[in-house]
This record gives C-alpha cells, sequence and structure tokens, in this order.
C-alpha cells in the first residue's frame, strides 16, 4: 500500500466526528473555471475530466495500458472478454491501471473485444456494442478511457502499414474515399453515444487520432502525407465528431518521438488549438539498451518541452505511449530497474523538471510473446514457469507514492464546479487542395472551411493577383480555377483569405506543382471556314492534285482535303500542312500538337502518321504512327470512316514563327477525302520516360527544396535536404544533405517509389561527396520483396566519386524477423522504398555535409549475379519431429516427450504454442500437424505475416480425445508469404473443466499434401511405439511421485482432484501394458486404498467445519448460479487485507464481515474527501 493511505483513517474519524455537530451549511457562489477544450460543447463530465488532468499534481502521474482487460497470459476467460474486470495489472500488484486503452481495431473487429467469434464475423453494431460495454465496464472500475486509431488503408485496402495510394488526399472532402472515410467515422460517432454510464450521462473517452505521423509506419505519416495535408483530415476529424453530437471526446495529439526537445517539428502538424485538448508523443525505449541515461534524458527532454507547451497554451500534457522497447520487454535478461528509472526520469529529472507535470503514461498492450509484451505479470496460474523478472521492480513502480493506479482515481465527476470553455476566435483554412500538393488534374476545386464566423466572405487569389470570391456551398466555400500553360510545370502561390466585412480576419498561402498532361493554348475549327491553314503541297508532288476546302460532315464544319494521283505504292505519301494565323499565340510554350479527324476506311489499314515540324526548322521532325486498322470506325451518310487522333510531342517551339503538320500514309489508297475536325496546341507536362532503376537523379523537383523535401519521410533527428547546383555528378542539381545525430542516436531520410521491378540489375551506384566524418557511417536501406536489406559505408576518410555496391552483400535489418533472408530474384522484382541513415559509433552529438546525386539501380560487369531462386521443384519440406530438441517452439511447459512437443493447457483461457522467426513460406501452400489432447477442445493454426505481423488463421478445428487428429491449414492465399514473423496454434481452453496435456507429433510445412513425409499413417494413425522397458520405468518414476504427493497430502491436507486425475491416467497405461507385473499393480492398489482413506478423512473435517457456517451464508446454492467471472469477482472480495497487503482473520459470523465493509466505506469517504479538497483549485 502507498504511504497516503496509512494516516486516512485518522482523517476519516475525524471527519465523523465533526459530523456529530449540527452545522449551519452556508453554499457559496459557485467559481465559475475557463477551459480551453476543442469542443465548446463539450458535457459536464468531459469538463471535469479535463480539469482532473490538469489539476494533477507536479508529484503524481497516473499508469494506464492498452487492452489492459482483455489481453494478457495470465487472464481467464475466452473469446472477446466483453467487459472483463480482470486485468493483467490487477493479477500483478493487486489493482487495476487508473487509464484503460483501446483501439478502432476493436470496431473494424481485428482486436478484441471486437475479434470474430469461431470464424464469424461480428457485425459492426455488435462489435461497437462489445467495445462500448468494455469502456463502461472499465468507467465502473473507477478508470479513464482512451481510443488510439488503425484504420485499414482506405485507397488499397491493405493494412495501415500500406503507405501507397495517396490516402489523407484521397479521403480528404472532395477525394475519391471522402465518403468511405465517413462511413468509418460514423463508427466512432456510434460508439461515443453509447458509451453511457448508469444516469445516462456519456462517458469521457480520449481519442488519439492519426498518430505517430512524423513516422513513415503509417499511411498518414510523413513519408506520405505533408504537413498541411494532416492538419486538415486532422480538423476534418475533430469536426466531423464535434457536428454530429460527441461532446464526450478529449482529442489528443500525438506524434512520435524525435530529437528531444525539438518543438518545431512537434509543431509541424499541429493542427490547432481548437482541435486539441491534450499534448502528447509517443516513445519507446531500445531493448538491447533499456533504461540508458540517454533514452532518459531525451524521453524527459521531450516530456518538458511538452508540458511547457500545454501549460502555455491551456491544454493537457500526456505520455500517450510509452515501452522497454517497440518490440515489448525481454523474457529475461532486462534492465531490472527499468520501470522505476523512467519514473525517476519523469518525476525527478535535475534538468528537465517540467517533465513531473506529464499527467498520465500509457504502455502498450500484453498480447503475448514474444514482440508484445510490455508488462510484468505474476505467474498466478502458475503455468508460465514463475513470475516475470520485472515484477519486483514493476511492483516498487506501483507501491511509489507517485504512481496513481484505478484505486488511486477518485474526484474525478460530480464535483459541483461550474466550467466554461474558452471562446473559439473565427478562423479560416483551405481543405484542399493542401500545400504541397502536387496538382495533375484541372480545373483546381479550392475548399475552404470558416469556423466561428460571423459574416464571412472569403478570397482567393493566384500569385498575388487579383482577389476572386469563393461561393459558399454546404460548409465549405468554393471556387475553381483552371491554371494556364504560363503556370504548368511551376509552382503557383495560392493566396486564400477570410474577411468579416472589411476587417481581413486570417489568410493562408499555399504552393501547388503544377504538372498538366494538355493545357489547350490554342484551337484551330472549322465551322466558320478554313482560315488560318495551307497547303504546303505533296510528296511526291509529281502528278499528284491536293487541295484544301471547308466542307461538312455529320453537321460540323471539317476541313476537307482531296487528292488525285498519289500513287498507291509510294512508301511515303505525305500531305503538307501549315498554321498561318499563330501571331498572337505564344509558340515558346506549346509543346504538343493534336489533331483529330476521320480517315475513309476504303485508304487500307495501314499507317498514316501525323509528323510535326517548326519553321524554319525543316530538318527536325516530330511523329506520331498511327495505324488505322486498329482504329474505331463509324459511317456517316453510307461512307465508312475511322476515327482518327493523333498527339505529337516536341520540344517547346520558342523560335518557331509558325507549325508545320503533315499527314503521312504508308502506300494507302488516297482518292476518297480526307476530313479534319480540329486541331489543338496545347501546353503539356510530359514526364520523363519511366526508369524503374533510377531511385533519384534530383532534377523533377523545379529547382524547388519544399517539393524534395515532401518527397522524403524523415526518422530520428533532423535531416535537412536541399537542392545544390554547385556539388553534382550531372544534370541541373545534385542533393544537399545536412545531418545531426543527436539524442535519437541515427537520422535518415527514406524515398518510396514502388514496387519497381530492379529485374536485370545487380547492384546500386551513386555519386557522393564529403569531407570525412570519423567514427560515423552511412546505412544504405532498401526494401526488396517485403524485406528491409542494409548496407554500412564507412566514412571515415573524404570521397568524391561514384559508390557501387553489390546487392548480394546486402544484409536484412537487425530488427527484421527473416534474418536469413537474401536479395534474389525473387525478391529483387519488388523494390519498394531507399533511405540513406546515418549512425555514431559513440555517444557524441555530430553533424554535417553530405552531397549524393544520381541513385540508381545498375548492372555491374564485376559485380556477383542475383542468385536465381532454384527450380528444384516443389519445395522440401519442412519437419519438426520432436525426437530431440524443441527446435524454437515455445508454449507453457514446453518440453520433449517421448518424440512430441508436450505443452500445457489450461482451462478457462486460450493458449498459444508457437515459433518465432523469419521464414520465407512463399512456396510452400499447407500447414500440417499431428496432435493428441487429454480432452476435447478445439485450436486454430495461424501464421503472423509482414512487417505488421498481420493475422491469418485456419479457423478452428476439432481435437478429439480418441487418438491424433491432423490439422490443415491451406496458406496458398496468405500475401507476403515471403515474410513470415511467426507460425503456431491458438488452443481454445475456454470449455476445459481442467488444464491438460497436449501432445504434438510433428508439424510439416509442404507445398502439396502429397509431400507430406511417409511412415505416418494419417488415416489411422497410432501412437509411437516406446519400448516396454523404457515405460515400466516411467512409470515407476510417476508411482514415486505419487506416493511423495500422497505423503505430503496426509500431512498438509492439500487438494487431491488433480491426484485423482493422475491416478486414473496411471492405472490406464498400467492396464495397457499387457504386462505381468504384479509388483507395480500392488503398488497402484495401496496407492488407491490410501487415496481413499484421505478423501473419507477430509469429507468428515468438511462436515466438521460446516456445523458454524450460518444459514444462507456461502452456501453451495448461492454459488451455484454464478457464472466463472462472478464466483472470481467474489474471490477477490472475501481476500481482504490490511494495510500492509496481509490477510485479515478469517470469521465464523456476520459482525466481522460488517464491521470491515464499514471500515472499508469509512477509507474511501476519506479519500474522497481528500481529493476534492486537493483539487477545490483545479
Amino acid at each position: 500500500m502507498k504511504m497516503r493511505k496509512k494516516w486516512l483513517p485518522i482523517l476519516m474519524v475525524l471527519i465523523l466526528i465533526a459530523n456529530l455537530f449540527p452545522v449551519n451549511q452556508v453554499v457559496e457562489a459557485s467559481e465559475s473555471h475557463v477551459l480551453n477544450l476543442s469542443n465548446p460543447n463539450a458535457s459536464q463530465y468531459t469538463k471535469e475530466l479535463f480539469a482532473y488532468l490538469k489539476g494533477l499534481g507536479d508529484d503524481e502521474i497516473l499508469f494506464g495500458q492498452q487492452h489492459a482487460m482483455d489481453e494478457g497470459l495470465t487472464l481467464s476467460g475466452e473469446g472477446n472478454r466483453v467487459g472483463s474486470t480482470e486485468s493483467e495489472v490487477k493479477n500483478a500488484v493487486g489493482d487495476h491501471p487508473a487509464i484503460f486503452g483501446w483501439d478502432t481495431n476493436s470496431l473494424d473487429g481485428r482486436e478484441r473485444p471486437g475479434n470474430a467469434i469461431d470464424d464469424v464475423v461480428l457485425s459492426q453494431e455488435q462489435r461497437t456494442r462489445n467495445l462500448a460495454d468494455s469502456m463502461i465496464a472499465a468507467h465502473k472500475l473507477g478508470g479513464i478511457v482512451t481510443l488510439s486509431m488503425h484504420p485499414n488503408n482506405f485507397v488499397t485496402g491493405g493494412s495501415y502499414g500500406d503507405t501507397s495510394g495517396n490516402v489523407v488526399r484521397e479521403i480528404l472532402p472532395g477525394g475519391s474515399k471522402h465518403d468511405e472515410f465517413n462511413q468509418w467515422l460514423d463508427n466512432l460517432v456510434d460508439l461515443s453515444h453509447l458509451v453511457v454510464d448508469d444516469n445516462g450521462e456519456a462517458i469521457p473517452i480520449i481519442f488519439r487520432p492519426f498518430h505517430e505521423q512524423t513516422g513513415g509506419w503509417f499511411w498518414w505519416g510523413a513519408t506520405t502525407t505533408t504537413p498541411e495535408q494532416y492538419k486538415a483530415i486532422f480538423r476534418y476529424t475533430v469536426e466531423y465528431l464535434h457536428e454530429h453530437g460527441n461532446n464526450n471526446f478529449l482529442i489528443a495529439f500525438s506524434p512520435g518521438a524525435g530529437s528531444a526537445g525539438d518543438l518545431e517539428r512537434y509543431l509541424r502538424t499541429y493542427p490547432g488549438d481548437d482541435y486539441v485538448d491534450i499534448l502528447g508523443i509517443d516513445k519507446y525505449d531500445e531493448k538491447n539498451n533499456a533504461g540508458s541515461q540517454a533514452w532518459i534524458n531525451a524521453m524527459a527532454a521531450d516530456l518538458s518541452m511538452m508540458a511547457q507547451e500545454a501549460e502555455a497554451r491551456g491544454k493537457v500534457s500526456a505520455f500517450t505511449e510509452f515501452g522497454y522497447s517497440a518490440e515489448g520487454m525481454n523474457q529475461t535478461g532486462n534492465n531490472l530497474e527499468w520501470w522505476t528509472t523512467v519514473l525517476d526520469g519523469i518525476m525527478n529529472h535535475p534538468d528537465y523538471p517540467d517533465a513531473a507535470k506529464t499527467s498520465y503514461m500509457l504502455t502498450w498492450a500484453n498480447f503475448g510473446w514474444p514482440n508484445n509484451m510490455f508488462v510484468p505479470y505474476k505467474d498466478i496460474n502458475g503455468d508460465l514457469g514463475g513470475d516475470h523478472e520485472l515484477l519486483p521492480n514493476f511492483t516498487e513502480f506501483f507501491e511509489d507514492e507517485r504512481t496513481l493506479f484505478r484505486e488511486q482515481v477518485a474526484g474525478v465527476y460530480g464535483t459541483g464546479k461550474q466550467y466554461e470553455v474558452a471562446p473559439h476566435e473565427p478562423f479560416m483554412y483551405l481543405v484542399s487542395p493542401t500545400n504541397g500538393d502536387r496538382i495533375v488534374s484541372s480545373p483546381l476545386e479550392f475548399k475552404a472551411r470558416v469556423v466561428n464566423g460571423v459574416d464571412p466572405s472569403v478570397t482567393y487569389s493566384v500569385d498575388g493577383g487579383d482577389e476572386v470570391h469563393m461561393e459558399l456551398d454546404g460548409q465549405y466555400y468554393q471556387a475553381s480555377w483552371a491554371p494556364t500553360a504560363e503556370y504548368n510545370e511551376s509552382a503557383v502561390d495560392v493566396t486564400v483569405r477570410y474577411y468579416e466585412g472589411d476587417q481581413l480576419i486570417n489568410e493562408q498561402t499555399h504552393r501547388y506543382y503544377i504538372f498538366l498532361s494538355d493545357v489547350l493554348i490554342e484551337e484551330l475549327t472549322f465551322e466558320d471556314g478554313i482560315d488560318g491553314i495551307k497547303s504546303n503541297g505533296t510528296y511526291p508532288d509529281d502528278g499528284v492534285d491536293f487541295s484544301l476546302s471547308p466542307a461538312q460532315l455529320n453537321g460540323k464544319g471539317m476541313l476537307e482535303l482531296t487528292v488525285e494521283g498519289m500513287p498507291a505504292e509510294e512508301w511515303w505519301q505525305e500531305l503538307k500542312l501549315e498554321l498561318t494565323q499563330l501571331d498572337d499565340v505564344n509558340l515558346g510554350l506549346v509543346n504538343q500538337l493534336r489533331l483529330d479527324g476521320y480517315v475513309p476506311v476504303s485508304a487500307g489499314e495501314g499507317s498514316f502518321n501525323t509528323v510535326v515540324q517548326l519553321p524554319d526548322n525543316w530538318d527536325d521532325k516530330y511523329e506520331a504512327s498511327v495505324v488505322l486498322g486498329s482504329l474505331d470506325t463509324v459511317t456517316i451518310d453510307g461512307t465508312d470512316y475511322y476515327q482518327y487522333e493523333a498527339t505529337v510531342n516536341f520540344p517547346h517551339a520558342v523560335d518557331a514563327r509558325t507549325i508545320a503538320v503533315s499527314l503521312v500514309g504508308v502506300q494507302l489508297e488516297l482518292d476518297d477525302p480526307i476530313y479534319v475536325e480540329r486541331i489543338q496546341l496545347l501546353n503539356s507536362y510530359v514526364p520523363a520516360p519511366e526508369d524503374p532503376f533510377l531511385v533519384d537523379d534530383f532534377e523533377g523537383y523545379m529547382g524547388d527544396d519544399a517539393l524534395l523535401d515532401s518527397a522524403y519521410g524523415s526518422n530520428g533527428d533532423p535531416i535537412t535536404l536541399s537542392l545544390t547546383d554547385e556539388y553534382k555528378s550531372n544534370g541541373g542539381y545534385g542533393l544537399r544533405y545536412d545531418f545531426t545525430i543527436g539524442s535519437s542516436g541515427y537520422s535518415g531520410r527514406e524515398i518510396n517509389f514502388g514496387p519497381v521491378d530492379w529485374t536485370g540489375a545487380n547492384a546500386v551506384s551513386f555519386w557522393m561527396k564529403h569531407d570525412g566524418h570519423p567514427g560515423l557511417h552511412l546505412t544504405l536501406q532498401i526494401n526488396i520483396g517485403g524485406v528491409a536489406f542494409e548496407y554500412y559505408v564507412d566514412l571515415d576518410e573524404a570521397y568524391e566519386g561514384i559508390v557501387e555496391l553489390p546487392l548480394v552483400d546486402f544484409a536484412p535489418a537487425h530488427w527484421e524477423g527473416n534474418q536469413d533472408a537474401i536479395v534474389d530474384q525473387n525478391r529483387i522484382g519488388r523494390v519498394s522504398s531507399f533511405a540513406f541513415y546515418m549512425g555514431r559509433e559513440d555517444d557524441a552529438n555530430h553533424e554535417g555535409t553530405i552531397y549524393f546525386d544520381e541513385i540508381r539501380a545498375v548492372d555491374l560487369e564485376d559485380a556477383p549475379e542475383i542468385p536465381a531462386v532454384e527450380d528444384s521443384g516443389p519445395a522440401e519440406p519442412i519437419v519438426y519431429d520432436f525426437e530431440e530438441e524443441l527446435a524454437g517452439w515455445v508454449g507453457p511447459n514446453a518440453s520433449i516427450k517421448d518424440g512430441h512437443l508436450r505443452v500445457d493447457i489450461s482451462s478457462g483461457r486460450n493458449t498459444e504454442v508457437k515459433k518465432t522467426s523469419g521464414y520465407d513460406l512463399s512456396d510452400y501452400n499447407y500447414m500440417v500437424a499431428r496432435v493428441k489432447v487429454d480432452a476435447s477442445l478445439s485450436a486454430k493454426m495461424f501464421i503472423k505475416t509482414g512487417s505488421d505481423w498481420s493475422w491469418s488463421d485456419s479457423g478452428e478445428i476439432a481435437l478429439d480425445n480418441d487418438g491424433y487428429t491432423e490439422m490443415i491449414f491451406d496458406i496458398s492465399e496468405i500475401d507476403t508469404r515471403e515474410n513470415v514473423q511467426e507460425i503456431g496454434f491458438e488452443f481454445l481452453g475456454g470449455e476445459l473443466e481442467n488444464d491438460i496435456e497436449v501432445l504434438i507429433d510433428s508439424i510439416q510445412i509442404v507445398n502439396d499434401l502429397d509431400d507430406l513425409i511417409s511412415g505416418e499413417d494419417t488415416e489411422n494413425p497410432v501412437d509411437p511405439e516406446i519400448p516396454e522397458e523404457d515405460m515400466t520405468k516411467e512409470l515407476e518414476n510417476k508411482i514415486a511421485e505419487l506416493t511423495k504427493r500422497i505423503e505430503e497430502l496426509e500431512t498438509m491436507g492439500i487438494d487431491i482432484a488433480e491426484l485423482n486425475r493422475l491416478l486414473a491416467e496411471l492405472k490406464a497405461e498400467v492396464e495397457a501394458l499387457e504386462l505381468n507385473d504384479d509388483n507395480l499393480s500392488a503398488k497402484v492398489m495401496e496407492l488407491l486404498t490410501r487415496i481413499e482413506a484421505l478423501e473419507a478423512q477430509l469429507a468428515e473435517r468438511e462436515d466438521e467445519q460446516g456445523v458454524n457456517v450460518p444459514e444462507g451464508e456461502g452456501s453451495n446454492d448461492d454459488q451455484a448460479g454464478k457464472t466463472e467471472d462472478d464466483q472470481s469477482g467474489d474471490a477477490e472480495e472475501n481476500e481482504a487485507t490490511d494495510g500492509k497487503g496481509n490477510p485479515l482473520p478469517s470469521t465464523a459470523t456476520a459482525l466481522y464481515n460488517y464491521l470491515l465493509i464499514g471500515a472499508l466505506i469509512l477509507i474511501v469517504g476519506a479519500g474522497l474527501a481528500l481529493y476534492s479538497y486537493k483539487r477545490k483549485n483545479a
């Protein structure tokens, strides 16, 4: 118990004495407190929670855990554990966390309490109801509820780790997936309205949208989302929830940690005070050096910076995610003082005292080993091999007066205080397009949102030009703008201004990068004649008559081309035209011509090409080839025509005086008229020919550093990217890479571009220049075939020149699960990202500059070739036969027994047996196992793939206790089988009455079921043959063990249920031996006699004790109607302890129970009074 609780009874006695005397109560006028909340209509509960969090002193911090009530190794129950009142934390230290976290994965059916049941996906309504019930249960316990989010990719349908598709742009208003995003938000709306207490009051939820956006691992992260896009979608989400009556949300903003105390980076994506209530940060330690002073200092610097900023803005600060590492704690070999080291780093750091103002700290869920265990456990069920080694330190953390768990959360709601929300100032922001967007279609549709306006007026202007009014349409002020050719392939600044009357309230300027494929400059049509075009004759010209005339075809004005005498056998049949009225056209902007018309089918099916020349340059020709036979046809006035269209690209016609265009046939019959409907002159952005080998040559950024910066994501300490025309290998620009290495210990920038196919390349090449950086190294990281491969480049000596690195020398990153992966011909066809990281060999801070250019994949003559994937037929089966070793398989009390993997399965909960390692199972289609169980139950085989450990399973398979069951799991349709993180079994022990033993004879992974290793009769499986002498010796050992247990029973009175089960099993095995071993049988009969005597003795003792139990108390009838959870709760209530955790004496009368209850009520009352007093000025 914590020290503060020791004097609470004394205070309670004083309060009770005071209450014996009548007093005249004076009700003072309620003081109104002003809160800077995101929602002006926040509910009273929500205001009170915000005030409570803000009022926490700098000597106390709330502790929380994600999925505390429904994930953990020691939790009982099965399925989704909806409304559970258990937690791993309570089982470990005796109290629940103060903060209970969940995620929208539960709403989407990917996490408890929203998972599918028996492979049947729950309805959206049921998933939402389940999560609401669990949140309500946490509130009833006295906890505070949080919700994070991991929605799938709305564009591709992939996971939240799928960063392709420019998702944020597409879900913003006007985007192609905006409606789908709204439908997903409606699930949050529904949840909010369901999470209510018994009085119908909405329970507050701390909602943390789009977290860790400063990294590149989510689709809303920095590698794929600009800061303005992030702000826009964050604002839109908050507004949507508020507008739908969700007045019980507190909104948390939580970037991932970067360089310690970097406020500029922290606020780069900050959406504004009107959209945020809690300033948070996510920061995880590192397994290999957890609790280092460098990490503690960086953590404290971040929390201090955040607390100061929160105080200045009237907000709350919180440590929204933390942990021993991003992969959780180790099973063994941890820093045994990590928890208290972190606590002291927060609450008592000499350099960053404001870190102690952090309101709460939340760690992640105990999903299971090896990479998802964050809170130490107590082995309460006796099936985990003992308590986790960090439990003593976590207990010390719990007992520290500064940490607040569930029992210390008091005085939050029903304070009687009056709160007002500080008024929100009028504000306008541009929703779409957002700053830094690449514009590839026209016109642009501007959407601006005004909030808290009175009589708004909104305008836009382009590059400082005239202001144009925008019209209100629904919630948005909108306008369309079609960029003219002058703006194509350039950066354009658009300023949007918001006025109230004549007063400018605010303005925003966004820069857009225009890349339009067709901007019309001039169009020549022939409705009113054929002025503006002339004939320049034909080739050949001998004996050929060529004339132009106006005509009507299909009701439209046309230019008719009539040809007589053109030889049909000629290979170059040219009809020459020239445009004559282009004096007012800026030909310097023209780089494309488009011609539409009709060619009679009688001409034939050969080529009829369009050729452009730029007089007076008659030497260069630019051509578009068209095969008539490939075109669609149409019949007009009884004649069949090809619908002709040709587009010709050419250099900007800067020096041309006009444009000449020719139609050139190849052995065509040109006797019938040809018709031209229109000729268009355009400005077109024509991207360079796609080169899959090119990573970057830095020529495609218009010389704009902001555009370059937006293309690369950032990790670790700051790196500034800029274009340089001084240091480069060729072309116009190279890359200047200004790095720092500070608190993070590394820094890097990454570009995503794939997947692309590097087949044919065997190395990476780039130009590099630097002046030498001793003690530092450059790491190239390339994602190839779903695996991050790395190569270290030494930087000790100055260097300028080309660097060429064979791809076969790249190795998997240290954190990759598949450490045996190699770059082969299978993986090289899927390359998706490239990064430069800087690392150091010491703990000092560093900074410097490196120049890069022309980064590409190449085929080097002297580099080793990429190894082929051996085509040796079906892949050889992977077999685990457990004859001698576990081969990395783990599970409760896992061991080898008679050529089997033996594990214990606990009743009342699910148990995983698994092997964690990197696998490439791309050539395998089935997992098959032979399993034997003591009692019937169901199990699933599972596989986890990809960097997000995506779960797939076989569905439930029934296991009978009458022999072996063959389990078959078809994995052929699972994506990313080349990057398997984990395989295993989930045994569903919820229906078991007792713990059981499971024997796994073998596990095989095969390409085809016909490839299963022979020798196993899967139709009629038999037990493995064991020599009789070995079985006899084993039975003798069991008898000796049983005899010892019986002796203990006779002296200590321990439970005999397990002994009865073992004896039945032993007797069955003896009878099955078919041995004439009278000595063993005699020993068994002797044991049976002794057990029966003990049973009689215990029954007699139970009868004697039962006489003193008052009628109606503790009767079996009362317990019979309770569920397992109810009985578990009763057990917790009856285990009363004193202030030091010692058991209170058991009593036989109700009087002492009443006294105990009364004492507890007094203590609780005193606690409430104390907390109310401490927070009277909150």
